[in-house]
């Protein structure tokens, strides 16, 4: 088991983008995302001008960060000219990898989709885009994130489908717990030999219970989580989504020591941290 560790712009959410950038670098860090918007900017959508995104990805290089994936929310939000859009975008970023939402658009309103009509219009999205995806070897990753496919089992439903080296999964612990009420370490054993990067989130208490503490310090058995991986030979990026401090000196310290924890956390089932 190799792993990447970074961490994405959104624990620093309340500080301008190169404080942002400053402190993830000074905690050890070399990968970031374009995940999680600061005053002055962080995060992308369809309407950001490319210009823009381009410039945010030469100020990341300039403190030693490469950015690796982004944020592409729910593709049923969107349609297929909408992926093949962020696709266009990823590639022009030389991004290694999309974040997609589990899908759930449309489960509401008059006329809901069943669940077989949201797995198949999630898939035909997907698959409209894959050649181009091969192109430049970039992979969309699927997160827990609501939906009937939001669980372990769920998610290697989508990635055994789709059956393709670009389409993975993102595993996210903490959502897992925050919006299903499992337990991440039973959830993950039926998606694992499909998951292809890492969101490290903790969670605390029950179900929708809105308490994200730093990784380490909640109910995520994260040990657990990196053994079930190595079993299952997971070579990829774990990227901090969530940490919480008092101030940006702080949070620098906490990063630091949420990165020691991972390292340790990985060396002991038997990986190593990859640069």
């Amino acid at each position: 088991m190799e792993v990447k560790l970074g961490c994405m712009l959104r624990p620093y959410a309340k500080y301008p983008v190169a404080r942002a950038l400053e402190g993830i670098a000074r905690a050890g860090y070399w990968y970031t995302a374009f995940l999680g918007r600061c005053p002055d900017g962080g995060a992308y959508n369809l309407d950001t001008p490319l210009e823009e995104s381009l410039a945010l990805k030469k100020q990341m290089e300039s403190f030693g960060l490469k950015p690796v994936t982004a944020w592409a929310s729910d593709p049923l939000s969107y349609g297929p000219e909408g992926m093949r859009r962020h696709v266009a975008i990823a590639q022009e970023l030389e991004l290694e990898y999309l974040l997609l939402s589990s899908p759930y658009a449309g489960q509401k309103g008059p006329n809901p989709l069943t669940q077989e009509e949201i797995k198949n219009k999630f898939i035909s999205i997907i698959e409209s885009v894959l050649p181009e995806c091969e192109k430049t070897n970039l992979r969309l990753d699927v997160k827990p994130h609501m939906g009937p496919y939001g669980t372990g089992p769920g998610l290697f439903e989508l990635a055994e489908t789709i059956d393709h080296p670009c389409f993975g999964i993102s595993y996210d612990p903490g959502n897992i717990r925050y919006y299903e009420g499992l337990i991440p370490e039973e959830d993950l054993l039926a998606a694992a030999p499909k998951v292809t990067s890492i969101c490290v989130k903790d969670h605390q208490g029950p179900q929708r219970h809105s308490s994200f503490p730093n990784p380490g310090e909640g109910d995520v058995d994260w040990s657990r989580i990196f053994s079930i991986l190595k079993e299952s030979g997971f070579r990829g990026y774990a990227l901090i989504e969530v940490m919480q401090a008092d101030g940006a000196e702080e949070l620098d310290a906490t990063g630091a020591l949420v990165r020691q924890r991972l390292t340790g956390w990985i060396t002991a089932a038997d990986g190593q941290v990859a640069p």
